[in-house]
């Protein structure tokens, strides 16, 4: 009954500090520099998930990387929601 994860599969919405699908992994860990843990993808082989928690660890910001480097979606929200690999319903 409470907002837990919000989803982001498109090129205009921009996320927190200023990561968007479409932006290199070089580009992701500029904008973040230090901030992420960087796993492999569960399902995308050659992809990535990069993991940022807040300093209060009230909220995480993680994306997903296609084997190209390349970001091809974002979420934010509140673990453990926001580390669903199949997403929350």
């Amino acid at each position: 009954d409470k907002f837990v994860r919000y989803n982001v599969g498109n090129d205009k919405e921009v996320a927190p500090g200023g990561g968007k699908r479409g932006m290199g992994v070089d580009e992701i860990r500029k904008l973040y520099a230090g901030k992420f843990q960087e796993t492999p993808h569960k399902y995308v082989k050659g992809g990535s998930y990069l993991r940022m928690q807040d300093k209060d660890e009230s909220g995480v910001l993680l994306f997903e990387t296609d084997a190209d480097g390349k970001v091809s979606a974002w979420r934010v929200g509140q673990a453990p929601q926001v580390d669903y690999v199949e997403g929350c319903s």
